[in-house]
């Protein structure tokens, strides 16, 4: 379980989580069948927020030893979504979900093995 302690090795499994559980989500789910899900397209934002919320948490000497991560970016869209600054454009989210997801999973399958 995440605490007030949690680790650089526990914060980047629990990403992996969420990124597994989008995985399961979107399995056998095209574009439009995601635009057409409400439910779907909910899920799969709430766990783009927690992977923005857990991935803010990862230490600097981490960030800063793997730059090719878009750490600030991940942690911009987590709060552009949460705090309502924009409206939420869902061809933006798939393409985070289709594009950038499967990218951000194996720099952080490098990352766990290299701690």
């Amino acid at each position: 379980m995440i605490g007030n302690s949690e680790t650089n090795k526990e914060l980047v499994l629990f990403v992996l989580e969420q990124i597994g559980g989008l995985e399961e989500y979107l399995k056998d789910t095209n574009e439009y069948d995601f635009y057409n899900n409400n439910m779907l397209k909910d899920a799969c934002l709430t766990k783009l927020l927690v992977i923005g919320e857990y991935s803010k948490r990862i230490s600097e000497d981490i960030k800063l030893q793997y730059p090719n991560v878009r750490w600030a970016a991940i942690v911009q869209a987590r709060n552009f979504y949460a705090h309502g600054y924009g409206r939420i454009e869902w061809p933006q989210i798939w393409e985070t979900l289709s594009v950038e997801i499967p990218k951000l999973k194996t720099e952080l399958q490098v990352i766990l093995n290299d701690l």
